[in-house]
């Protein structure tokens, strides 16, 4: 149903054909009967210049406090998740960094020989001898003071020195009695007293053996390994005091890394490692041994998970010269 209405409501509500009410402009307008629908005509000016008709716009309605709460909750959500992503990254990145900065490769020698303390002591070498030094079989390196081991020795001494006297006194003793029936007793004393000096005669025996391996000499004709010595170094029994690499000695690289990282090598047959020289870098190729490998746990320390890691001997395929000998130390 039309409405018909002629005339001007400035700032008055007007009904639409949709049922809807409207409200004119402030300015003045001019309500017209259409065809079945209501026409709104522009004010006109003084002038008698008409402005163009304005469209009515409905302004949207407010968030309610309800809706706002949920959107930050679900822009929250969103951080914390981008946030946890980006620290499980970064935890990754940092926990394979401390993995892998222990892993290395270096040059070692096969065979190489190792002098070692018979005893707790200090070792004091003869003179200062840093890597690479040439040495002859024989050659004396050094000394190893034992005050426990000089002490041991002047024990068992006095003590041999007096069940040999006391063995004495019993023969004596024994040649008094004529018949061999008047001295069970003495005779008995004298075979206790017999095996007893061989038994501390033996002793006294091998702590001299230890006192004369603590003069330390070279085992062959080589070079010092391992950084050498010089001046004196407290060492325990069976502590290694020199390396020794042996002259037409053969050489291998020998890697450490994790487990999972020893595997790929194995799989690829091929491993690459630089050494840092006087000259610049020098690369080193080798290819993995057989049965080389050995597995041990690494340990790094309290509330720490422990990693299997291994050690992987590999025969060298190209070695410059400037790392031709057992020691250097360079990253895979």
């Amino acid at each position: 149903m039309a409405i018909g209405l002629i005339g001007s409501f400035p700032g008055r509500r007007v009904q639409r054909p949709n049922g809807k009410l409207g409200r004119l402009a402030e300015t003045g307008g001019t309500v017209k009967q259409g065809e079945g629908a209501l026409g709104i005509s522009a004010p006109r000016h003084a002038n008698g210049s008409q402005e163009s008709p304005k469209e009515v716009h409905e302004s949207p309605k407010p968030d309610t406090p309800f809706r706002f709460v949920g959107r930050l909750v679900i822009a929250f959500t969103h951080a914390v998740v981008l946030l946890g992503i980006v620290g499980l990254l970064l935890w990754q990145v940092m926990a394979f960094a401390s993995r892998s900065k222990d892993a290395y490769a270096q040059i070692v020698a096969a065979p190489l020989f190792e002098v070692r303390s018979p005893v707790d002591g200090v070792f004091v070498a003869d003179q200062h001898m840093p890597n690479g030094t040439q040495l002859s079989k024989g050659q004396f390196l050094g000394w190893i003071r034992s005050p426990q081991l000089d002490a041991a020795i002047r024990t068992t001494q006095r003590k041999l020195d007096a069940l040999k006297e006391r063995e004495l006194l019993l023969e004596q003793r024994g040649s008094e009695f004529h018949h061999p029936l008047s001295r069970p007793n003495s005779d008995r004393e004298f075979r206790e007293c017999a095996a007893e000096i061989v038994e501390v005669q033996s002793d006294l025996d091998r702590l001299l053996r230890s006192k004369r391996a603590c003069r330390v000499v070279s085992p062959v004709n080589g070079q010092i390994s391992n950084g050498g010595f010089s001046g004196s170094k407290a060492v325990e029994t069976n502590d290694t005091v020199a390396y020794v690499w042996p002259d037409n000695g053969d050489l291998l690289v020998e890697v450490k890394a994790p487990l999972k990282a020893v595997h790929r090598l194995i799989q690829t047959d091929q491993v690459e490692a630089e050494f840092s020289t006087v000259g610049g870098q020098a690369s080193v190729t080798a290819r993995p041994i057989a049965g080389s490998l050995r597995v041990f746990t690494l340990d790094r320390g309290a509330g720490k998970k422990k990693e299997l890691w291994g050690i992987l001997q590999c025969q060298p395929t190209s070695i410059p010269e400037s790392v031709a000998y057992p020691g250097p130390i360079g990253v895979l």
